[in-house]
C-alpha cells in the first residue's frame, strides 16, 4: 500500500489545528480593516481627523469636534484589540504547530510553504501542481503517502494567461522572481537565459512558474506585462485540462509545524494528468515511471477515502473521453 490512515491522536490534532488556524484567519482579517492610522492633523490653526491607509493616502474626515472625537477613540480602541486578538490567535497556531510536529504531520516543504504563502498574500490566483499536491491530497482523505511519493525539491505553480494583467499588478515587487525573494533572498533564476521559467535557492529548492501553452503565432501575455529580465512562466500545451478542472483546497502543515492553505487541482484531475504525462513518447522514463505510480496512488485514496467527491461531472467534461477510458483502464482503482 502506498499510504497508511492517519491515527486518532493524528486526526484530533489535525482538527484542532486547522481551528486555530481558521481563528487566526479571521483575526488576521479583522485587524487588517484597521491597517493605517487615524490622526489629527493641524492646518491653519484647526485640527482636522484624517485616515491615513496603507500606501500612503489620506482621506480628511473633517474638522475636530466632539463627534470626530469619538470616531478616532473608537477607532483607536478597535484597532488595539483587533491586534491584541491577532497576537493571541498567532500564539495559538504555534502553539499547535508543536503538537503537529510531535505526530508527524509537519511534512509540506518549508522553502514551498513560503512561496505559497506569499502567493496568498499578494492575491496571487494560482493553482499548485505535481507532488505537492499530493500532501493536500493525503490530508484530505486522512491518509499519509509514503515518503518516496512525495520526496521532491521543487514546486509548480500553475496561472491563467486569462488572470495576466491581475497577476502582475498584484505583485508587490511588481515581478514574479521579488515575489519569491521575499521568502528567501537566494533565489535566483536556474539560467541567464532570456525566457527562464525556474527559480533555485541556495539549499537548491526550485520554483518553477507554468501557464498553459498558447498558440505559437500568439504572443505571451506574460511576456508583454513582465520585464523582460523577469521570470517568464513556461508554456505546457496539455495544461488546459487542469486550468479548467475545479480547485481543490486544503490546509497542510509545513515541516515546522505551521499551517499553509494550499490551492490544488482536483485530485482525479491530477490522476487523469499524471497517467497522460507518463504515457507521453517525450517523457523521461523515469520521472514517468513516478507520475505513473502516483496517479495509482492517488487513484486508490479517491476510490478508498474520497468517494464524496462534487464534480464528477466537470471533470467528464473537460478530459477527452478517449483519455479518460484509457487511464480507467490501465489504473484498475480509478473509477470517476
Amino acid at each position: 500500500m502506498s499510504y497508511v490512515p492517519i491515527s486518532e491522536q493524528q486526526a484530533k490534532v489535525i482538527v484542532d489545528a486547522r481551528q486555530s488556524f481558521e481563528a487566526w484567519q479571521l483575526a488576521n482579517r479583522l485587524k487588517s480593516e484597521f491597517a493605517g492610522s487615524m490622526h489629527w492633523k493641524a492646518i491653519k490653526g484647526n485640527d482636522y481627523l484624517y485616515r491615513g491607509y496603507t500606501g500612503g493616502k489620506n482621506v480628511s474626515l473633517g474638522a475636530r469636534n466632539a463627534k470626530n472625537e469619538a470616531i478616532k477613540a473608537k477607532f483607536d480602541h478597535n484597532k488595539a484589540a483587533a491586534t491584541e486578538r491577532e497576537k493571541q490567535a498567532i500564539q495559538h497556531v504555534k502553539i499547535h504547530a508543536g503538537f503537529i510536529k510531535t505526530v508527524g504531520i509537519n511534512r509540506f516543504p518549508v522553502a514551498g510553504a513560503k512561496v505559497v504563502r506569499a502567493l496568498h498574500k499578494q492575491n496571487i490566483p494560482h493553482k499548485i501542481l505535481g507532488t505537492n499536491a499530493m500532501y493536500a491530497y493525503e490530508i484530505a482523505g486522512g491518509v499519509l503517502f509514503n515518503a518516496n511519493q512525495l520526496a521532491t525539491q521543487d514546486i509548480d505553480v500553475l496561472f491563467d494567461s486569462r488572470q495576466c494583467l491581475k497577476i502582475v499588478s498584484n505583485l508587490d515587487q511588481g515581478s514574479l522572481l521579488g515575489l519569491i525573494q521575499k521568502t528567501d533572498k537566494t533565489f535566483q533564476p536556474l539560467s541567464d537565459g532570456p525566457k527562464e521559467f525556474a527559480a533555485v535557492n541556495a539549499q537548491q529548492y526550485r520554483v518553477d512558474f507554468i501557464k498553459q501553452g498558447v498558440s505559437p503565432m500568439q504572443s505571451s501575455e506574460f511576456e508583454q506585462q513582465l520585464d523582460a529580465d523577469d521570470l517568464q512562466p513556461v508554456e505546457i500545451d496539455s495544461l488546459k485540462w487542469v486550468l479548467s478542472a475545479p480547485s481543490f483546497e486544503q490546509v497542510v502543515f509545513d515541516t515546522k509545524g505551521m499551517p499553509v492553505k494550499i490551492n490544488a487541482i482536483d485530485p482525479r484531475a491530477f490522476v487523469l494528468h499524471k497517467w497522460y504525462v507518463s504515457k507521453q513518447a517525450d517523457r523521461d522514463r523515469v520521472k514517468a515511471i513516478r507520475d505513473a505510480a502516483q496517479a495509482r496512488s492517488v487513484a486508490s485514496l479517491l476510490r478508498h477515502h474520497m468517494p464524496h467527491l462534487p464534480y464528477a461531472n466537470a471533470i467528464h467534461r473537460i478530459f477527452p473521453v478517449t483519455l479518460q477510458q484509457n487511464a480507467s483502464d490501465d489504473i484498475d482503482e480509478f473509477n470517476l
